[in-house]
């Protein structure tokens, strides 16, 4: 939750030392914030990819986790 404030904070200070102005750095903030939430959404995706259970509504088969012994259970 830290990163994002202290993304643009940083970038704040480096542009304003680089000599850019309020208009021209407001766009380059934003990119850098949105590549930071980027980032975090194809690493949670990669991290979780056994996880999603998409196939497993597609084909009727379990997943990696899914319970394999339900029909023993149902008897």
């Amino acid at each position: 939750m830290l990163i994002s404030p202290a993304t643009a904070i940083l970038a704040a200070i480096v542009l304003q030392t680089s000599g850019f102005g309020f208009l021209t750095g407001i766009p380059i903030v934003a990119a850098c914030l949105i590549a930071g939430q980027v980032a975090y959404l194809a690493a949670t995706l990669y991290v979780h990819r056994g996880d999603l259970s998409m196939q497993d509504d597609i084909d009727g088969d379990p997943g990696k986790r899914g319970h394999r012994h339900i029909d023993d259970e149902n008897e």
